[in-house]
């Protein structure tokens, strides 16, 4: 089934880590959101959704009412699935009593929240403007007015992070009992603020990951694809759309949609976005989809099923890259059966083993 994202490029402060497109001038919001519901207006058909992701960005730095007429735009032009999941990130700092109860109103039912680390030194060195303590109390606003599914984001190879710290901000997100927990290793890109200034410890980021994904599982979490971890009956269903190739429509600046084998994209600035520049188009070849298909399912617990993978493109892939597969089986990074699947030791390298399957 068909999900919708919608971009929301404004943040009161960029992170230090951050490279993703976002704007701090706000002066033209109020046109951006008009333009938004115009093009959900223009591009939707009807179709039934049964997932809403309002990224960003900082989507709760949205001025009053903005939330309500994105949503309400459409539920007009989308046919809405009673159930469907539909999720927000915020940041501590903008949680406000206001924006819950217009997320309430506007029927989110999941929010996404950054918290990266629990400590205020860490914190700051990557640019957060919240602290321990806004985090907490912004989770507990959540709670208190009934938002039921939240996500905690941490993250690994902070500056000064060590492994005693790391567990601390673990042992801290799973204190407070979220539904489900995103870890990230800090990658840094050109154009952020610490790029070239801290070069992250991969293999620290590693030992980190290993340690913070074993403290999950234990503590009755799921690690489902990568990067996140969540109770039984709690994942993403958004995000798993991506994983698992289905489609979905990306409204705002710098938007991704993946539609019926065609990919678009948005243009990357506003003025352009607001001048209605139409989205670059890709129809994707077989070998993007072979490619795409390989890459995004070894992302997953679950892997590649080994027979979908013969019906879809007509060779088996156990077959053609037995070479490379008993080569990582005798490192002990994958394992086959029906489905070729990393192991534990296998995710955090995961990047070089889809590279050898490609």
């Amino acid at each position: 089934m068909t999900g919708v994202y919608i971009h929301i490029p404004y943040c009161k402060r960029k992170c230090f880590y951050c490279s993703f497109v976002s704007f701090c001038d706000f002066s033209d919001m109020p046109v951006y959101v008009n333009c938004l519901i115009s093009e959900i207006e223009k591009r939707a058909k009807g179709e039934l959704i049964d997932t809403v992701y309002i990224g960003g960005g900082t989507p709760s730095v949205l001025f009053s009412g903005a939330i309500k007429s994105i949503m309400d735009t459409i539920r007009t032009c989308f046919s809405v699935q009673k159930d469907a999941e539909i999720t927000i990130e915020a940041n501590p700092d903008s949680v406000t009593s206001s924006f819950v109860d217009e997320c309430v109103m506007s029927g989110i039912n999941r929010v996404s929240m950054g918290l990266q680390t629990a400590n205020n030194d860490e914190l700051s060195a990557i640019g957060r403007l919240h602290d321990r303590d806004s985090f907490e109390n912004a989770y507990k606003l959540l709670r208190r007015k009934g938002i039921e599914n939240i996500n905690v984001d941490l993250m690994l190879g902070i500056p000064n992070q060590d492994t005693v710290s790391a567990i601390k901000s673990a042992e801290y997100a799973l204190s407070l009992n979220p539904e489900h927990i995103s870890i990230y290793s800090l990658s840094l890109e050109p154009g952020c603020n610490l790029y070239g200034k801290y070069i992250p410890n991969e293999d620290l980021s590693a030992e980190l990951y290993t340690v913070i994904s074993e403290l999950l599982i234990k503590r009755g979490y799921e690690r489902y694809e990568v990067s996140n971890f969540a109770k039984f009956g709690k994942l993403s269903r958004h995000n798993y759309k991506y994983w698992t190739g289905e489609d979905y429509y990306g409204f705002g600046t710098a938007a991704h949609s993946l539609l019926a084998g065609i990919r678009y994209e948005n243009p990357d600035n506003n003025n352009d976005y607001f001048s209605s520049v139409e989205p670059k188009k890709t129809v994707l070849t077989l070998q993007d989809k072979t490619e795409e298909f390989i890459m995004l399912r070894m992302r997953t617990e679950v892997g590649i099923n080994l027979d979908e993978f013969y019906n879809k493109f007509g060779y088996r892939l156990d077959c053609r890259k037995q070479k490379e597969i008993d080569y990582l089986k005798s490192l002990d990074l994958v394992e086959t059966g029906e489905n070729l699947r990393l192991t534990d030791k296998g995710f955090y390298v995961m990047n070089q083993i889809i590279i050898r399957l490609i």
